[in-house]
């Protein structure tokens, strides 16, 4: 309620205690309790705030009273189960040549036991031969002591009047074995079993005087024959002390 008495200094029509006039301002700033009964309440519309929430409010309640209850389906009912090895397979291996391409994973042993023959072991080797670290420093590859022992027979050789035979070769690595193997069959020591896989042999391109030659003299220089072939010749197990390069 508005206090006519504060009124009356600020409003001039009440300055004069018009009795009609404050009451007609009365009724004016202060509407009667029954026109405020009968006034129109306001209705939200969708494009009100309080609509928006109601229309959202709705639409989830008719969502949920639709919605049918989730019963999960077991594996392997009403569809297919994929195995998990089909579907985290272990990494392919590569099986191509696998005695070749893990060569450079092999150990083997220098400084064995001497065993007999002229095979790898009759050096002390045990292990695979042909690898790349066991290619050596002299010329064709072979091991220094045997490249130079088989230099000292040639020159020999050339002072005798026989001349100096042509090396067919010398190292052979494991891959250079199998080719060899594959095109000569028996006459080709097993890949991985050959003395030219330690550059401890050579084959030689001879004539027959230069083979009668050697089978008198190749044994002076510490070099003997495999006698199943006339032009293979290695470096003398006995003699061999373990000197690689």
């Amino acid at each position: 309620m508005i206090n006519p008495l504060a009124l009356n200094q600020y409003n001039p029509l009440l300055r004069d205690n018009n009795t009609q006039q404050y009451a007609n301002y009365m009724a004016s700033v202060n509407p009667p309790v029954s026109a405020l009964a009968t006034a129109v309440p306001v209705v939200p519309t969708a494009n009100t705030a309080q609509g928006k929430l109601s229309n959202y409010e709705n639409t989830l309640a008719t969502m949920t009273a639709n919605a049918k209850p989730f019963t999960p389906t077991p594996m392997g009912v009403g569809s297919t189960v994929i195995p998990i090895t089909k579907r985290f397979p272990a990494p392919a291996t590569n099986t191509t040549n696998t005695a070749n391409t893990s060569k450079a994973k092999m150990t083997y042993n220098k400084n064995g036991k001497k065993g007999s023959g002229l095979g790898p072991s009759a050096y002390g080797f045990q292990g695979t031969t042909g690898q790349a670290s066991l290619r050596g420093k002299g010329k064709y590859g072979l091991q220094s002591r045997f490249s130079d022992a088989l230099g000292r027979m040639f020159t020999a050789m050339d002072l005798a009047g026989v001349g100096r035979p042509g090396v067919t070769d010398g190292f052979r690595s494991f891959a250079a074995q199998q080719d060899v193997k594959k095109r000569k069959g028996n006459l080709a020591a097993t890949p991985g079993r050959s003395v030219h896989g330690l550059g401890l042999a050579t084959d030689l391109d001879l004539n027959k005087t230069q083979l009668s030659w050697l089978r008198q003299n190749a044994g002076t220089y510490g070099i003997v024959n495999l006698p199943s072939e006339s032009w293979h010749w290695q470096m003398s197990p006995d003699l061999w002390g373990g000197e690689w390069d």
